[in-house]
């Protein structure tokens, strides 16, 4: 029997050492294993049990070999999570994306990008879940807000009635707590920025009572809201200023640019947007005037080529001529009056040939 015990745990040992033969050399894994974990997506184990390798280990070209290999493996694996990421395309599914970044870490834990992406979406997900405990706690304070008064009347219509006192006490308990959680929430949502709420919050408990230490972490905590608030107004004037100073470069340069082609038309449309953006700047004026120049040679000469049109009796072309010189100039008096002019001699050559046709259609 002793004979036997020995023979067993001597073929349990030979099967375990073949096991972990199979499975790691010299305390490296051996390629199957590998292979094996690179299949199952575990990059960092198969990446840390390549970390170091000896030099002296067989096959050692071929485990460095397969750590690149593993690597940009890795690299893959990183991009094909950052597109399913990307995939969720529903903006409060924030659970689904950490879901996934939790997966995906606990495959490949060494993973900065990863590691980035879910303190990232981790961060915005509490800050929603913040906002919703927010909306909440302003309902339940509103609520104990409006109770309140109740209590306190049925204390006074009953002052002996126990009840009514403990209820009276127990809502002030309540309020007291309540008006400790509105300046912790607001306190975070100071920190995630999400001024608007914390206002809200810092509202609602001044309406609480409240001792002066109280009182006072409100008035901070105002304070500070109302700093970032600034701060936001400050960033928001020197952002207009440089989109309106950017905005206007991109004018001026492109009113240059029409006016050094003659496309006087076009200049005039966007020297409007400037004139609209900065209505007192020198180079608005400055350009302003450039183009009422060139439009000004333009018009006269149309002026004169189309009189000289008209004299030679072809009424339609000098009208054309006028007509484009007038987008140019539209409020120019002597283009307008010989525009009219023209169009009342056509309209009488046309009725005289509808006349001369009716009466040839007589005969």
């Amino acid at each position: 029997m002793k004979t036997l015990n020995i023979l067993f745990l001597a073929t349990l040992l030979l099967s375990q050492s073949a096991c972990s033969v199979l499975e790691v050399q010299g305390g490296i894994p051996s390629m199957a294993k590998i292979d094996a974990w690179i299949a199952d997506d575990e990059y960092g184990r198969a990446l840390t049990s390549l970390e170091h390798i000896p030099a002296n280990t067989p096959e050692f070209a071929a485990y460095v070999s397969k750590r690149k290999e593993v690597e940009s493996l890795a690299d893959k694996y990183e991009q094909q999570i950052l597109r399913e990421l990307a995939a969720i395309t529903d903006v409060e599914d924030s659970a689904s994306r950490i879901s996934l970044l939790d997966k995906a870490l606990q495959k490949y834990p060494g993973s900065d990008v990863l590691r980035q992406q879910h303190r990232v979406h981790l961060k915005q997900h509490l800050r929603r879940i913040r906002k919703l405990d927010a909306e909440a706690l302003l309902v339940r304070a509103q609520q104990l807000y409006n109770k309140l008064p109740l209590h306190e009347q049925d204390v006074r219509k009953s002052p002996i009635n126990f009840s009514a006192h403990y209820k009276l006490k127990n809502m002030r308990d309540e309020i007291a707590d309540m008006h400790n959680r509105l300046m912790a929430m607001a306190g975070l949502l100071l920190d995630d920025k999400e001024l608007a709420l914390a206002n809200r919050c810092v509202t609602q408990a001044r309406q609480f009572p409240a001792d002066q230490a109280s009182l006072d972490k409100l008035k901070v905590l105002q304070q500070q809201i109302n700093a970032q608030l600034q701060n936001i107004a400050v960033q928001n004037v020197k952002r207009q200023s440089r989109k309106k100073q950017s905005d206007s470069k991109k004018l001026q340069h492109n009113i240059n640019q029409a006016m050094d082609t003659d496309d006087l038309a076009k200049a005039g449309k966007l020297l409007a947007r400037l004139g609209k953006l900065e209505p007192d700047s020198p180079a608005y004026l400055r350009l302003k005037l450039q183009h009422r120049d060139k439009v000004s040679v333009i018009v006269k000469e149309s002026i004169t080529r189309g009189n000289a049109l008209y004299r030679q009796e072809n009424i339609s072309q000098a009208k054309r001529v006028w007509e484009d010189a007038l987008r140019l100039d539209p409020r120019n008096k002597t283009l307008q009056t010989s525009i009219l002019r023209a169009q009342h001699v056509l309209d009488k050559l046309k009725k005289l040939r509808q006349q001369q046709n009716q009466s040839s259609g007589i005969n």
